[in-house]
């Protein structure tokens, strides 16, 4: 039941961004408790100096050290 239900999620969230309606779950992360039947959204951003997703880009995963990487950093 669990990957029907993340499924679900995923698509609904590639229709609102395909059709441009409600608001997506841009620069969030969504966690789902399945066993408790409750959702939490936790706010992220880009790490410009992360050599994966940052702004210099990557042609290969191969070598990538990751400690560092889009970690937010909680106060």
């Amino acid at each position: 039941m669990l990957p029907g239900t993340v499924g679900c999620l995923q698509a609904t969230e590639a229709v609102k961004v395909l059709l441009g309606l409600g608001d997506p779950l841009t620069g969030r992360l969504l966690f789902y408790d399945a066993r408790e039947l409750s959702f939490e959204t936790v706010p992220y951003q880009q790490n410009p100096d992360c050599p994966v997703c940052g702004d210099g880009g990557i042609d290969d995963l191969a070598g990538i050290d990751y400690a560092g990487g889009c970690e937010v950093a909680c106060d």
